[in-house]
């Protein structure tokens, strides 16, 4: 099993070949890899052409495929078709700032893009195909709402009032964390360092960061910025818990924040999984507690929202953004946000994988 979940990381399909713009090119064969029930398939693009030759990387995809057990499904495009028409889309949809498209994201087990809309009216769709370079026939076409944050807005008095539940559990001042439990954090205003917002979010997870070289944890990048605070209650040195070092809210690379921590500690977690389609997450927030699903898509590009989100079955509300999502007791990702997809309730995270490099360690 675990030479299959690494295989599923993709460690072994990427080759480690990035294009100009630092984006993972992958063998021409590979159309991505997903699990159904209890068992992975990949998804190979065969030449159909018998004249054409056989490249070594597409042989090298099948035979990983083999040595690992995983059953191959044979599909029309491939993972670099997809990510291609995915930017084409969505890079459109912001710069024309279409209120149709909500999102874009990849199907790896029906090999399709799917296309989050506001509407399905023929017009709407046309909006899309219209200008679309690509097949068609790779885009599917959704009712879609907009991403909303699970963020919890605070006034300074309910922070001031807010005791965690951390509290209870504190050893010699020493507040003791869990992932999903309730931090607040104060964040300073851009045009006047002197007022405050204030927000209650979730516990992500710890880790140690070599690029800071401290105990620290990961938690929501939407709640805060660097060099804030991060509290066990507000307005209180005595409770600050953390210092963000680092965050991004951006359009490209997910949502995130690392703090270090300043009096607390939690449950280290030195590596992390990749997510992909069918796997099943555990997901933690002081809103909506512990609680699980299956992923749906991967890579959802929000026109007016976050980037590379992945989309899940589990319950998600406000308060909850940040909390941490595992797989086999092991990190995911980071609780972004909720909506709706096809008429069913849908959350979304920032995959580990965003953020798990140079920017943490």
């Amino acid at each position: 099993m675990e030479d299959v979940v690494y295989l599923v990381t993709e460690e072994k399909m990427r080759q480690v070949h990035k294009n100009e713009d630092g984006e993972t090119i992958y063998p021409d064969d590979f159309g991505g890899i997903y699990q159904d029930g209890d068992h992975f398939v990949m998804n190979i693009v065969e030449n159909n052409d018998q004249n054409a030759p056989i490249f070594p990387q597409q042989s090298a995809t099948r035979r990983i495929a083999e040595e690992r057990g995983v059953a191959v499904q044979t599909v029309k495009y491939s993972l670099n078709d997809l990510n291609e028409a995915s930017r084409e889309i969505i890079g459109r949809a912001r710069n024309d700032g279409s209120t149709n498209v909500i999102y874009v994201a990849r199907d790896d087990k029906n090999n399709k893009l799917e296309v989050g809309v506001s509407s399905t009216d023929e017009s709407a769709i046309k909006e899309v195909t219209a200008q679309f370079s690509g097949d068609e026939g790779m885009l599917v076409f959704v009712m879609a709402d907009e991403i909303v944050d699970d963020v919890e807005a605070l006034t300074e008095q309910e922070a001031q009032n807010f005791v965690s539940a951390e509290a209870d559990r504190a050893a010699d001042s020493i507040y003791i964390y869990a992932p999903g439990d309730k931090i607040i954090t104060r964040v300073t205003h851009y045009t006047n360092p002197i007022s405050y917002s204030y927000y209650g979010s979730s516990f992500g997870y710890g880790l140690y960061t070599n690029r800071f070289g401290a105990f620290g944890f990961m938690m929501s990048g939407h709640t805060t910025k660097s060099d804030n605070f991060v509290y066990q209650k507000a307005n209180s040195s005595a409770d600050i818990v953390g210092t963000i070092r680092a965050e991004n809210n951006t359009y490209i690379g997910g949502d995130w924040a690392l703090a270090t921590f300043n009096n607390a500690t939690t449950t280290q977690y030195g590596g992390f999984y990749s997510a992909w389609v069918g796997q099943y997450v555990t997901a933690y927030g002081y809103t909506s507690g512990q609680r699980g699903g299956t992923v749906l898509k991967l890579n959802v590009n929000f026109t007016t929202g976050p980037s590379c989100m992945v989309q899940a079955t589990y319950t998600s509300a406000g308060g909850d953004s940040g909390g941490g999502v595992f797989y086999s007791n092991s990190p995911v990702g980071l609780n972004r946000g909720h909506g709706t997809s096809g008429g069913v309730a849908v959350a979304y995270f920032t995959p580990a994988s965003q953020y798990m490099g140079s920017s943490v360690y």
